[in-house]
């Protein structure tokens, strides 16, 4: 799972329900015109309310599914929204969350703006001592991190004191623990966005087109998305990237020619297809060969022999003196 995160976002305007969608970037397959990871539509949720009960119902139901491990090395991403935060702490223990970059920019800019009214000149400063290259979200250890954090404080005291207490108590647990942490220790972009889960949100607003829908309207849009997905996927395992998609190489093992498919039961190719979506891929510790059969732990110095420093065919394996 960028390490692959799995975007959580909240849709309005679509109707009398709101629809909370997940999505992650399914690795097994790539777009033939960029290479990116297809943005799968994961679970999504049509619902009234959006408290902490009602959240926690659904992200239960998800978390089944996960055993205590893959959890723990899941990130999961969203917005500021506190019900949806939490009730993901609750149905996920152990998981890491990420908050969108974007949404937090945001908040802290009307913040500045509109709460305590510091100048433009100003409120750069203090964006850039959070999110900037210097800042407190890029720190890339804790030692550094602190020196920010305290950097950090020092410009807001002196150029924007009004900000102080939401910054203390509101925004720099967040900077650290869902934005910072995960970049250093999962290895996700300092400068995540929700933007994957918000593009597949704004396909659901284009198939209603742009107009408030009843349930059984927005049920029958959803099926058509996710439908339409599985064919792209489909289509890349039998089709070798004829389509929108192609397999990644890791997953290339899993091809079936369309004459090979054909001759399949409806119940094989449906096993087949289980099979291939239930592979979880290689890890970054391990590698895999190409047709699949073999997978083997990754060694920091694979292929080379002892005292080797450069790239394998440009040094010859020397015998250290005694």
């Amino acid at each position: 799972m960028d390490g692959t995160v799995l975007g959580v976002d909240k849709t309005i305007n679509l109707g009398e329900m709101y629809l909370t969608s997940t999505v992650l970037k399914n690795q097994a397959l790539l777009r033939n015109d960029t290479g990116e990871s297809h943005i799968f539509f994961s679970p999504s949720f049509l619902h009234g309310k959006s408290d902490f009960e009602t959240y926690n119902a659904f992200f239960s139901q998800i978390a089944s599914q996960f055993t205590d491990e893959e959890i723990e090395n899941m990130v999961v991403g969203s917005d500021e929204e506190t019900a949806i935060r939490k009730s993901l702490r609750r149905s996920f223990p152990g998981v890491t969350q990420i908050v969108c970059t974007l949404h937090l920019k945001k908040n802290v800019t009307d913040y500045l703006k509109n709460m305590v009214g510091v100048n433009v000149q100003d409120r750069k400063s203090v964006l850039n001592t959070l999110f900037g290259d210097e800042g407190i979200t890029q720190a890339d250890n804790s030692v550094v991190l602190d020196e920010r954090i305290k950097h950090a404080t020092d410009i807001i005291s002196e150029k924007a004191s009004g900000f102080q207490p939401y910054f203390e108590k509101r925004m720099l647990p967040i900077l650290k623990d869902h934005v910072n942490y995960p970049s250093r220790v999962k290895n996700v972009d300092a400068h995540w966005t929700n933007n994957n889960a918000e593009s597949v949100n704004n396909i659901m607003k284009i198939g209603t087109n742009w107009k408030q829908k009843n349930i059984s309207d927005l049920i029958d849009i959803l099926q058509s998305i996710v439908s339409s997905q599985y064919k792209d996927a489909k289509r890349a395992l039998i089709e070798f990237g004829r389509g929108n998609f192609k397999l990644a190489s890791s997953y290339m093992h899993h091809r079936v020619s369309i004459d090979a498919w054909c001759q399949e039961t409806e119940t094989e190719q449906q096993a087949i297809f289980r099979k291939f979506f239930k592979d979880k891929g290689i890890t970054k510790l391990t590698v895999r060969s190409t047709n699949g059969k073999i997978t083997i732990p990754k060694t920091p110095s694979g292929g080379k022999n002892p005292h080797q420093r450069k790239r394998m065919r440009a040094e010859r394996s020397q015998t250290r003196t005694k």
